[in-house]
């Protein structure tokens, strides 16, 4: 899968190279042709570098996308959304996307594939399942499959889930298999010799699989030894998490929960925009020199969270029709590990 997605990427820049080579296409000012093709160039080299990739999002935030050609724009926003992506800007990525898929006709099949993938991903991030569901329902693959079951779950539509897999057969692909048994295992409440054999099937390969079998089978002796760790650590990203647990994993729903507790550990924080004016009253009444970490609801590994002084904060305030965030106070001195932020999850 990661070949072959990876191969595509290749081709997708080559085929991005030619469109805006100026040797090909004269009607392009050469000035905005090198930019696109610098772009280009540092998003291949950005591909696994966080880092990087913030820098390379500026370049494309300055490209002016009009006044390429069409498949060459709507190549250049597949480019830029992957960008996004990396640094866990997933709203401004859905927007490339839906202006990638508005010129869809113009795009490799593979290509096609990847943008309706990516954006149902950054769809799900931000929690907006259904239409998540939605948007993977659009790819015939078995990702595409899982992917809408994944969100069906998080909305607790067990029936919904197992209408698509009535609708969508997949009949070799063993993690569809034994979704669909344990799906059957959910709606019926009790366990199938069939769906057993699924499973087990699938726990020979699939991390998820083995815990979910041998807990069914033998509840007191879970062995998870046999899987390298970051595989099972792979678990968490399962669609048979509790649907609840959103509640957690939206930030400012779990602030809500956790800010108002009487000692409560919970750092100061407000919710921008919403409490506009009590961050301006704690900065008057603290006369606070702090920096504030801002974070997007549904932001995950860091990203989406940006470091800001209170001014900086202010003038954030100003943009219209912000996107509601978590702004908390930085906790200070910060704990850094090689002069960096960093956290753990246990």
């Amino acid at each position: 899968m990661h070949l072959e997605r990876n191969l595509r990427w290749a081709i997708l820049i080559c085929s991005f190279q030619i469109l805006v080579h100026p040797s090909v296409s004269m009607s392009i000012d050469p000035i905005l042709s090198t930019n696109v093709r610098n772009a280009m160039k540092k998003t291949i080299e950005s591909k696994n570098d966080v880092s990087k990739s913030y820098e390379v999002c500026e370049l494309w935030d300055i490209i002016p996308f009009e006044m390429l050609p069409n498949r060459a724009r709507a190549t250049a926003f597949a480019l830029y959304a992957a960008c996004l992506v990396r640094v866990g800007r997933d709203s401004k990525a859905i927007d490339m996307y839906d202006s990638c898929l508005a010129l869809k006709n113009l795009l490799e099949r593979n290509t096609l594939e990847d943008v309706i993938m990516g954006r149902a991903s950054a769809l799900q991030r931000r929690m907006s399942y259904k239409e998540a569901a939605n948007q993977y329902l659009e790819s015939s693959s078995s990702k595409g499959t899982l992917g809408a079951i994944t969100c069906s779950l998080r909305l607790q539509n067990l029936e919904g889930a197992i209408e698509i897999l009535d609708k969508r057969a997949h009949p070799n692909d063993i993690e569809i298999t034994a979704t669909a048994s344990l799906l059957r295992i959910l709606q019926c409440g009790s366990i199938e010799q069939n769906d057993m054999v699924d499973l087990k099937d699938a726990s020979k390969t699939l991390p998820l699989f083995h815990w979910i079998y041998c807990t069914l089978k033998c509840p007191a002796n879970v062995e998870l030894f046999k899987f390298d760790i970051m595989d099972i650590a792979s678990i968490n990203q399962n669609s048979y998490d509790d649907p609840l647990l959103i509640h957690l994993d939206d930030k400012l729903s779990l602030h809500e929960l956790l800010h108002e507790k009487k000692d409560s550990f919970w750092p100061v924080g407000f919710i921008l925009p919403k409490e506009r004016e009590k961050f301006i009253k704690y900065l008057t009444d603290n006369e606070s020199m702090e920096s504030w970490i801002m974070k997007s609801a549904s932001g995950y590994g860091s990203h989406g969270n940006m470091i800001a002084t209170g001014e900086e904060v202010l003038s954030l305030l100003e943009i219209p029709q912000m996107e509601p965030c978590l702004c908390q106070l930085l906790i200070n001195p910060s704990l850094l590990l090689d002069q960096r932020k960093f956290s753990m999850r246990v």
